[in-house]
């Protein structure tokens, strides 16, 4: 599977969670942590899985670490929602960048990769997404 194209804003399922799937589960890329082992939005490996779908640029000024995905749209941090929505803010979406969200934190440690695939496989199941394995 090759890593699909972001295009902003962000509005297609399937897409931020085959993307974040390819980054994870196919690159192996590591949790996304920073100097103090602490979950971050912009680490060196692009961040968590929110962090990961982020433009460069956005994603190293948008100064929202310590805080959820959803309030940092919905609180419109650095213009998140001209990345993640259209003018109307979708529950579902945003409830499945949450649970990314909380998928990835839970999964960092020990076998990383092997809990968030397990968290990923679980999320496929909740929204009605293809896996690709």
């Amino acid at each position: 599977m090759n890593k699909p194209v972001l295009t902003y804003p962000l509005t297609d399922a399937q897409t931020v969670f085959d993307y974040v799937w390819c980054h994870f589960i196919i690159e192996k890329n590591p949790a996304g942590l920073d100097g103090h082992n602490k979950v971050s939005y912009n680490s060196p490996t692009c961040g968590c899985s929110i962090g990961c779908l982020l433009p460069e640029n956005v994603r190293r000024v948008m100064g929202i670490e310590n805080y959820s995905i959803t309030m940092g749209i919905m609180y419109n941090f650095n213009n998140l929602q001209s990345i993640f929505c259209t003018k109307k803010l979708d529950g579902n979406f945003l409830r499945l960048l949450q649970d990314l969200q909380t998928a990835h934190d839970v999964s960092v440690g020990d076998a990383f990769h092997l809990k968030f695939k397990a968290a990923m496989m679980e999320l496929a199941i909740k929204y009605s997404l293809k896996t690709h394995d």
